[in-house]
């Protein structure tokens, strides 16, 4: 009799501790924390700018969060700065161009709550060429019963990428000063007027034309007087000559 009352006794302990595990399994489940992750930030860009990326994490359910870790990639990019800019402060809060860590021994994030990282960078792609900015190995821990515990994440590896954009190129399809000019006459006319047609006429010139005036020219139709004045004074004195001599014949 003793011996089955000790037997039910440990039979209803092991009932009393598998149905505890159970009960627990099951609050455990239900306070676990759960997170996502997101990343956003311009997707045209051109060289030169300075341009900003946010990496935020939400936490969905559970008692909160008090960790964050991932991994950051980028391409086309020069990371300046990153800090936690909103939500809750950390404790330790490393933010740089390859990992993000953020910490807390007390403080965490509520479920509904939400931290975000702002990343400034610079960009040094080329025109045409392509930049990203992502992150990956995401991990985050919660708190069960203030306990630490992992947290489930459910982001995958978000990423925001975007081009550069070309800057207009100027046309370099001018039109060509013409080749095939016509080549300088070789042959220069000769019939050329040897002085100026507009020139005044000299004194020399003057006089000599005077003169020419009373040559008779052909076709000139007028005839001077003093041919004919010549002539009968040259007659009058032969017929005189004439006169006198028979006179003294006689």
């Amino acid at each position: 009799m003793k011996k089955s009352k000790k037997a039910l006794m440990i039979i209803a302990a092991v009932l009393s501790i598998v149905m505890i595990m159970g009960i627990s399994s099951i609050a455990f489940a239900a306070d676990a924390a759960s997170f996502t992750a997101g990343v956003s930030g311009p997707t045209s860009v051109k060289q030169g700018d300075t341009v900003q990326y946010k990496v935020t994490f939400t936490v969905n359910s559970g008692e909160g969060m008090g960790a964050f870790d991932a991994a950051v990639s980028t391409s086309g990019l020069s990371v300046q700065s990153a800090s936690v800019t909103s939500g809750q402060s950390f404790f330790t809060a490393s933010c740089d161009a390859s990992n993000i860590v953020l910490a807390n021994d007390t403080n965490v994030v509520n479920a509904g709550g939400s931290v975000t990282i702002t990343y400034t960078a610079k960009v040094t792609a080329q025109p045409g060429g392509a930049v990203s900015f992502g992150i990956s190995g995401v991990h985050g821990g919660g708190r069960v019963a203030g306990v630490a515990t992992p947290a489930t994440y459910t982001g995958g590896s978000p990423s925001v990428s975007g081009t550069v954009a070309t800057d207009p190129v100027p046309p370099t399809d001018e039109p060509a000063p013409p080749t095939d000019e016509p080549a300088p006459p070789t042959d220069q006319p000769t019939d050329q007027p040897t002085s100026d047609p507009t020139a005044q006429p000299s004194a020399s010139a003057s006089a000599k034309a005077d003169d020419l005036d009373d040559v008779p020219k052909t076709g000139d139709t007028s005839m001077p007087v003093w041919p004919f004045v010549a002539m009968g004074i040259a007659a009058a004195g032969v017929l005189a000559f004439a006169v006198g001599k028979k006179a003294h014949s006689k």
